[in-house]
């Protein structure tokens, strides 16, 4: 089964892992060796790589969750509660990944027999339940823990009673400043969400909201030699190849890229990675140059607050935008042959002592961040992106909310918007005067809680429903429980 979902599924349907604990408990009390094996298979790899390897096969974790109990020797009750501390809660990814197969369930199952649990292994499996529950718990998860502490003598206190307060209490702890309760799993390299063809942009910008969360990379022995890749956030190009797109780096950096006929030129957000498994809003700008002499510019926000500013090309926009994707890879650019590549555009690391008016008027008027721009700004020849930058990919991520308009955003619009949090359906409903207009300039509104059997419901009056290939994710906040 190892590197194969497709043999993963064919086991657990013809096999499956309830047949294969009985015929393992059948063999008597397992050894350390067995038991190793497990989590070998759980990571796909070894499983002493913790922080290295995630889980790539839940299933073996929820086995030996079971099979604790079971095992007369205590030390290898804390030995493996211990790693299944570890492995689960490395990050949210994990956290994910486990909430999904009910593993709080399993946990609760198996403290039901505490008589046969020793009390630092016991320990080991209520942190655990806290720390999943953080991430997510339903009513039914909190009244089976609380159903454990019932006594038969009111004297006494049970001897859960201490860890289970203590995992409650890390269930209710906000854990960070803002976090999304529900969200596209973005994590396989072949989801995203495909957008319908728009025939005609309604208005003279391309303006993209969206909060999302990205964990570390880690490595696993089937891609650790490969090269270089661009996560995608968004792409809409036209059937001649121009149009938007926005990617993250292997190294987490922010790339905004615009692609014409010729030429594919970029803006990088430096010094920031945005791998570090908090939830970012991230706000992207392009705004058309003001004829007759006008640059077109582009304005990068992360949490409301402005990062970039620089210029950049703005695309035609009266043809049809026919490949559309959000955090999908989309077409892979086809490379075509050398003889058929325009030469490199001219792109001099020293500003020019002279410059057009244009370029005058726009530093003046628009007061862009010149001096920051020569550093992160890079242009190529349009097909080449994928040798540049690397093949594009899923998002590998979490996606939560996500807006696109067709007019600028401005800074006071970009700021409400992310002070309405991860989790409102509506940012503009309670807002300033400053959001009145939003509505009317909305192409397109993504959220998970409008998503059902792999329909985007689009929240803006345009109807472009798009459709998911990931998961989505439903979180239960212990207060709301």
């Amino acid at each position: 089964m190892n590197k194969s979902p497709a043999a993963k599924e064919v086991f657990k349907e013809r096999i499956g892992y309830t047949h294969m604990f009985e015929v393992l408990k059948s063999l008597g009390q397992p050894p350390l060796e067995l038991l190793k094996e497990l989590m070998n298979m759980a990571v796909e790899g070894d499983h002493t790589s913790v922080g290295i390897l995630g889980i790539s096969n839940v299933q073996p974790l929820l086995l030996l969750i079971q099979w604790l109990p079971e095992l007369e020797s205590r030390d290898l009750q804390i030995f493996i509660s211990d790693w299944l501390k570890k492995i689960c809660c490395i990050n949210r990814q994990s956290r994910t990944t486990c909430v999904n197969a009910n593993m709080g369930i399993r946990i609760t199952e198996a403290l039901n027999s505490h008589s046969s649990l020793h009390r630092t292994c016991a320990e080991n499996l209520i942190a655990l339940h806290g720390s999943l529950g953080s991430q997510s718990v339903s009513s039914e998860e909190i009244r089976q823990l609380l159903r454990l502490l019932r006594v038969d003598d009111s004297e006494f206190a049970h001897p859960y009673t201490t860890p289970v307060t203590r995992a409650i209490l890390t269930m209710a702890r906000k854990q960070s400043l803002e976090s999304a309760l529900q969200y596209f799993n973005l994590s396989h390299s072949m989801a995203g969400i495909s957008v319908p063809s728009i025939q005609k942009w309604p208005g003279s910008a391309f303006s993209f909201n969206a909060w999302f969360c990205l964990d570390q990379d880690q490595l696993t022995l089937g891609n650790a030699n490969k090269g270089g890749k661009r996560k995608q956030l968004y792409s809409f190009f036209t059937g001649s190849g121009m149009g938007f797109e926005a990617f993250i780096t292997h190294s987490g950096m922010l790339v905004v890229a615009v692609c014409t006929k010729r030429e594919y030129a970029t803006v990088m957000l430096p010094d920031h990675s945005f791998c570090d498994s908090l939830w970012h809003n991230i706000t992207i700008v392009h705004m058309p140059g003001k004829r007759p002499f006008g640059q077109s510019l582009v304005y990068i926000y992360d949490n409301g607050q402005q990062k970039v500013s620089a210029p950049l090309r703005f695309p035609a926009m009266n043809e049809p935008f026919i490949s559309c994707c959000i955090g999908s890879a989309g077409q892979r650019t086809t490379t075509p042959p050398p003889s058929q590549i325009p030469d490199p555009p001219f792109s001099s690391p020293i500003t020019p002592h002279r410059t057009s008016f244009g370029g005058i008027l726009s530093s003046a008027s628009w007061g862009g961040t010149t001096e920051k721009s020569k550093l992160i700004t890079k242009l190529i020849s349009a097909g080449t992106q994928d040798s540049e930058w690397g093949c594009p990919t899923s998002l590998e991520g979490q996606l939560g909310s996500v807006i696109i308009f067709y007019e600028a955003l401005q800074p006071p619009q970009v700021k409400a918007l992310y002070l309405a949090g991860p989790n409102c359906l509506s940012p503009w409903k309670f807002q300033e005067s400053d959001m009145a207009d939003l509505p009317g300039n909305v192409l397109l509104h993504y959220t998970a809680k409008a998503c059902k059997n792999s329909i985007c419901l689009d929240l803006s009056t345009n109807c472009f429903h798009g459709r998911l290939t990931g998961n989505k994710v439903v979180n239960w906040d212990i207060k709301v429980s």
